[in-house]
């Protein structure tokens, strides 16, 4: 039977450190940092597989020490249990051993491999307040030190654990994003758009399974057990057929490094409703009137505006290009605003000048371009959850004239484009990146 004693000398025969071993002077435990600095190299042991910690060899690698402290299994499991509550198994021995015609009283410390991926679960500073470890860190062993893991890592402690997995390199899907997109129902866009969410089971699955698809980085066994998930139960749980512990979406959290909001939010393509944005919301909000009624304005106020704008802009299209498609009554969510009669002879006059004063505006509708299964205004707004909130306030400035808000719950849009039907008379203007609205220019 192999020693701890046979284990010390074995590895200090070759004066050096390694990935499975590591030499320390003295192990104490009696302060924080002291801990901390403990528990940030047991974590990594575990992960990497096992491995020991010689205590009462020096920092030249040669020469041997009395150990002063020792510490029997049960105060290093009481450690981590108080501190990590991570299930790490250590071991620890005391002997003599000879050396240089003397005896010196050394130990040895036996890190077992974890059974799973290991995660902390709480900050650990050192005794100058720096982070030795921070929530959802993983370490492991590389190059003779404790490291944060990278992904190659990460995947060999996955292999380590559950045997190889095929990585995949991209998508499975031949139509990337857009397929994948498609795939969610549409009451999801509208939901994210009105802020509706209810956290359970089944969105927490589907949230892990567009983190899954849209990191491209892990096959679905490896990014199961990277948050902690069994691999073979990973589909069920996308599904919403098992429920997700807690610490599941907190390591999930950190690991991805989500928005702390980000399963208990309502997300579609991974964003949250993009009016919440500082800057798309001040482009809604500049344009509202009475302002006094601003405080007022409810996440489905928001959705409305939204909803009527890319409404607006898809029936706006239609009259330039696709005459037959055309109705002024618009969508039962969108108020409609056509109180007037459309001069054809002038849209046939016209159609180019507006179709080039309003270009940026009518690139967000793109017949045929995604999904058959979303109605024209959510074909734009699904376009929007792609676009910067630069590009989305353009299109608010170039779209809208104002915004009544009299009636918070129903606000009412104006459209420059429809102001230029209505009058028989194309606005020149021009966008200011810089302030953020229009200006007039010269035709």
């Amino acid at each position: 039977m192999i020693t701890g004693k046979d284990t010390f000398l074995k590895y200090f025969q070759f004066h050096r450190e390694d990935d499975a071993w590591d030499y320390k002077e003295s192990l104490k435990l009696r302060t924080k940092p002291e801990k901390f600095e403990f528990l940030r190299d047991a974590l990594a042991f575990a992960n990497y597989g096992g491995g020991h910690i010689l205590v009462g060899i020096k920092n030249d690698f040669n020469t041997i020490v009395d150990v002063q402290d020792e510490h029997d299994d049960a105060k290093l499991g009481d450690i981590i249990d108080s501190i990590l509550c991570a299930d790490i198994r250590c071991t620890s021995e005391y002997f003599d051993v000879d050396w240089n015609s003397s005896t010196r009283h050394v130990g040895i410390v036996k890190i077992h491999p974890s059974r799973e991926i290991l995660v902390a679960g709480s900050d650990l500073h050192d005794s100058r307040g720096k982070n030795v470890v921070t929530v959802g860190d993983i370490f492991t062993r590389r190059n003779t030190r404790t490291v944060r893991a990278l992904t190659t890592d990460i995947r060999q402690i996955v292999e380590r654990l559950y045997g190889h997995v095929t990585v995949r390199a991209a998508y499975e899907h031949e139509d990337s994003e857009l397929q994948i997109l498609s795939e969610l129902p549409y009451s999801i866009l509208n939901d994210t758009l009105k802020d509706a969410y209810e956290p359970n089971a089944k969105n927490f699955g589907r949230k892990l399974e567009q983190l899954w698809r849209f990191s491209a980085k892990f096959s679905k066994q490896e990014f199961a057990a990277l948050i902690g998930l069994a691999p073979a139960d990973i589909d069920q749980y996308f599904e919403g057929k098992l429920p997700i512990d807690f610490n599941v979406l907190i390591r999930a959290t950190k690991l991805l490094q989500l928005p702390t909001e980000f399963f208990f939010k309502p997300t579609y393509n991974l964003r949250f409703a993009f009016w919440k944005e500082d800057l798309i919301r001040y482009a809604v909000l500049r344009l509202c009137s009475p302002k006094e009624m601003i405080g007022q304005l409810t996440p489905e106020s928001y959705y409305l505006i939204f909803y009527q704008l890319a409404d607006n802009i898809a029936y706006f299209h239609d009259l330039l290009f696709d005459r037959e498609s055309f109705s002024p009554f618009g969508n039962f969510e969108s108020p409609s605003v056509l109180d007037f009669k459309i001069n054809s002879e002038f849209i046939e006059h016209n159609s180019r000048a507006l179709s080039v004063q309003y270009y940026k505006v009518l690139e967000q509708y793109r017949p045929n371009a995604i999904d058959k299964g979303l109605s024209k205004p959510e074909q734009i707004i699904h376009g929007w959850f792609e676009c910067s909130d630069s590009h989305i306030n353009r299109i608010v400035a170039e779209s809208i004239i104002k915004i009544d808000i009299r009636k918070p719950q129903r606000p009412r849009v104006t459209f420059s484009f429809w102001e230029d039907v209505r009058r028989e008379k194309v606005t020149y203007r021009t966008y200011d990146a810089k302030q953020l609205r229009m200006k007039s220019r010269s035709k």
